[in-house]
Formats: C-alpha cells, structure tokens, sequence
C-alpha cells in the first residue's frame, strides 16, 4: 500500500470522527436548551437558594365557634439529614399539623417521585397577626 493511500485512510477516518463529534454536539446542545427552558418553567418565581416562601389559607376557629379565614405564610427548606420534617410555627402549632405535614411530605415524594430520605424539610409557618393555635388536618392539605 502506498503512502497516498494510507494518508488519505487517516484522512477519511479522521473526517469521520470529526462527523460524529459534530452531530453529538448537536444533540447535546438541542438536549441542554431543553433543560434550560424545562428549568425557566418549573422554577418558582418565589424560589431563593435558601428555601420558597408561599401563601396559604387558614381556618380560625373562635371560642365561641364561629370560624373565618386567615392568610398565613409558609415557608420551606431541605437540608442535608435523615428525612425528618422540623416545623416552627409563630403562633403555636398544633398536633394534627405536625402530622398532616409529615403526610403532605410523604405523598409530595411520591408524586414527584423525589427521595427526600437524606434531607431534612424545615417548615415554617407564620401570621401576620397574633392566633392562638395552627392546627387540623386542613392545615396539612394547605401545606401539601
């Protein structure tokens, strides 16, 4: 075989790769605007690194039994742990809550079918103005 035609072998094997490379650099490109707008999307405009803060709608419930609605805050963030969910509530908090938010937890995981089993969630919830207990199970639907 002569020199021509093994350098023009190289040549050809060389423009082969260089085909490949190029259509695979296509694709990725095409694959990374598509997760950049994906991410543009599904990002809330409320997000900070630190955690999301969102409006909720509580009930009241007065001593004399009557009841009204309240816009309380909540506001949520993991952190590296063992899966367990911390709530601090400003008022108090109630037990029907803490659990309801534990169930809310568990079934966000499934539906988005996020492991959370290494983090921890810090909730916490807040009113503008002075209530005597957060609590019920509506609170946990509000807080899912």
């Amino acid at each position: 075989m002569s020199l021509n035609v093994l350098f023009y072998w190289w040549l050809q094997s060389l423009q082969y790769r260089v085909n490949a490379l190029s259509t695979e650099n296509l694709r990725l490109k095409e694959t990374l605007e598509i997760l950049q707008r994906n991410l543009e999307y599904h990002h809330p405009v409320n997000a900070s690194p630190a955690g999301t803060w969102i409006y909720i709608v509580g009930v009241v419930k007065l001593e004399n039994g009557s009841t009204y609605g309240e816009i309380l805050k909540i506001y949520a963030r993991f952190i590296e742990g063992s899966g367990n969910m911390f709530i601090a509530t400003s008022p108090r908090i109630g037990i029907e809550l803490q659990a309801s938010a534990e169930t809310a937890l568990i079934v966000a995981q499934k539906i988005s079918g996020v492991d959370a089993s290494n983090l921890d969630c810090m909730l916490t919830v807040v009113a503008d103005r002075q209530l005597d207990v957060i609590d019920g199970p509506s609170a946990g639907a509000a807080i899912a």
